[in-house]
């Protein structure tokens, strides 16, 4: 695992982040990191919910009546069992994942109209601009995360010897590709004057907007995508001057509050008539953040732009004194006819993705699980003890698309892997 020296700044900030977002000893309420076996059985218990010959099928927030298949859903279940198999060892794991990715390679291009990446099984307004998409629009977020998860299980791949790996192991690049293919195309906007690039919300037109969550989330896959490319170094070469170009663009889009802390608003440059201006939700600011650590710790030219210690005081941002996450930064000020959005709850999947991000920047940076313990503090209140609420203390069905970020978070806490495969040391060996 590859980590830069430590000179005395660096312990000096680590020391500071640690004070800032609080130690797990204050969280009366929730069994310390130490108690291992704790969060372990509950991500069993949050896996055991997933059914495992299919387990991006059910219903959704957005669609209730009717179950789907949720791309994203398969996406992040596969990347949480391959981290599982890779710290452990269970076959089992390394079977859910497989399963999992192999779905998302069946299914890249539900369409059928030559586009490989994935999106939502349900026609959908995505820009509230009154252009419906169609069922199974490419998302730029939907695919990024199914790239991600493809080679996630590549790398659990390399540590497994199960007899038909090789069936699957072989596609798993080769899909990422084809699906990166799809937004690198021509899906997007480039600024020749500042060397920018900002990819569309989808693979239509009417998505160009400028949503920098999808364009940095994409950025991300593409720096990573691009260390898995041996054969062609001219791909290579295209990888990495794009995720270049993306980060420039939203890097130069950064804002930061009055503590220096960095955040982004939802929107880039261009966005529908009469959008709301605000900056990201939680869920959103985690895909953010995500996306450029990655790009970090897989060697992006612009890496040095990038404070890896900020971005975790930028989701502090959503918790308050107590341990309770909110869909909004608590330091934002909405407008005295909006402010009841500073005392909404986040999001279930907000809490999870955050909590996601926050262990793998700490395990990253070799922190001690300070920020990471806060928002598995932030879930009690949506787990019932047979489930996953939406919102905290709200009686919901089981949505396999927002619950599978809480299973990625729990993974990324209890089954940390950092750039490289660590294998684990179960059945494997």
């Amino acid at each position: 695992m590859l980590r830069s020296p430590r000179p005395w700044s660096y312990m000096l900030l680590c020391l500071l982040v640690s004070l800032f977002v609080g130690c797990q000893q204050r969280d009366s309420g929730t069994p310390p990191l130490t108690e291992r076996a704790s969060w372990e059985a509950l991500y069993l218990e949050t896996l055991a919910l997933f059914d495992e010959r299919r387990p991006g099928f059910g219903l959704d927030t957005g669609v209730s009546d009717a179950p789907h298949d949720y791309p994203m859903a398969y996406a992040l279940y596969a990347s949480a069992e391959a981290r599982r198999f890779l710290a452990t060892g269970d076959p089992v794991a390394f079977e859910n994942a497989v399963r999992a990715a192999e779905w998302l390679i069946d299914n890249r291009d539900r369409a059928g109209n030559g586009d490989v990446g994935w999106g939502l099984p349900w026609p959908w307004d995505a820009a509230a601009d009154g252009t419906i998409n169609p069922a199974h629009t490419v998302y730029g977020i939907t695919t990024a995360l199914g790239i991600e998860a493809l080679l996630d299980v590549f790398d659990a791949c390399s540590c497994a010897q199960a007899a038909n790996k090789g069936q699957i192991c072989a596609h798993l690049v080769e899909t990422a590709i084809q699906a990166a293919n799809t937004f690198l195309k021509g899906c997007f906007d480039y600024y020749e004057s500042s060397g920018e690039l900002v990819f569309w919300y989808s693979h239509l037109p009417e998505d160009s907007y400028h949503v920098l969550n999808v364009t940095s989330m994409l950025v991300g896959s593409l720096q990573r995508l691009s260390r898995y490319v041996i054969e062609s170094q001219e791909r290579r070469t295209v990888l990495e001057l794009r995720a270049d170009q993306g980060a420039r663009y939203i890097l130069n889009r950064m804002d930061a509050d009055e503590q220096g802390n960095p955040y982004w608003y939802y929107f880039g440059d261009k966005q529908p008539l009469n959008a709301f201006v605000r900056p990201n939700d939680l869920v959103h600011e985690s895909y953010t953040i995500h996306g450029l650590v990655n790009y970090v710790i897989y060697g992006g030219r612009l890496a040095t732009r990038i404070d890896l210690f900020k971005l975790l005081l930028s989701l502090n941002r959503f918790l308050d004194d107590d341990n309770q996450a909110y869909e909004f930064p608590r330091n934002w000020n909405p407008g005295p006819d909006r402010e009841e959005l500073r005392h909404r709850p986040a999001r279930l999947w907000g809490v999870g993705y955050a909590l996601f991000v926050s262990a793998y920047i700490e395990n990253y940076l070799g922190l001690s699980p300070s920020l990471s313990a806060r928002f598995l503090h932030a879930l009690r209140p949506y787990w019932s003890g047979q489930g996953w609420s939406f919102r905290p203390g709200e009686a919901s069905p089981f949505y396999p698309r927002q619950v599978a970020h809480v299973l990625a978070g729990l993974s990324s806490v209890l089954f940390p892997t950092v750039k490289a495969p660590q294998c684990g040391e179960g059945d494997w060996k």
